[in-house]
């Protein structure tokens, strides 16, 4: 369960490198409009980021969530898997055995 825990770790400082890389090229703008009924309200992402910068941070983006994926299969597997301590089974005590106090 560590080494999950580590790579989701890892996945989210990379993500949130990820996104502070694409964040810095970013051109444009945003807007929200509210009103009633609910379904009139919207909200407007338009930009682009460009540059080498940009596609770095993509590719850290991806690498993340890639990592997040392991490490969630990881995990998964890690609470099927038996381990040293439950392998190790304590031996039947024989009837004839004379430590025993009751």
């Amino acid at each position: 369960m560590a080494r999950a825990f580590r790579l989701y770790l890892v996945a989210t400082i990379l993500f949130v490198i990820g996104i502070f890389l694409v964040g810095q090229q970013w051109k444009g703008d945003a807007g929200i409009t509210l009103g009633y009924p609910l379904s009139s309200c919207s909200v407007h992402l338009n930009g682009a980021a460009n540059g080498g910068v940009a596609f770095a941070g993509t590719l850290v983006v991806a690498i993340s969530a890639i990592l997040a994926v392991i490490a969630f299969c990881i995990g998964i597997v890690g609470l099927f898997r038996v381990t040293k301590a439950e392998k190790v089974r304590e031996k039947p005590k024989s009837p004839t055995d004379t430590n025993t106090t009751t």
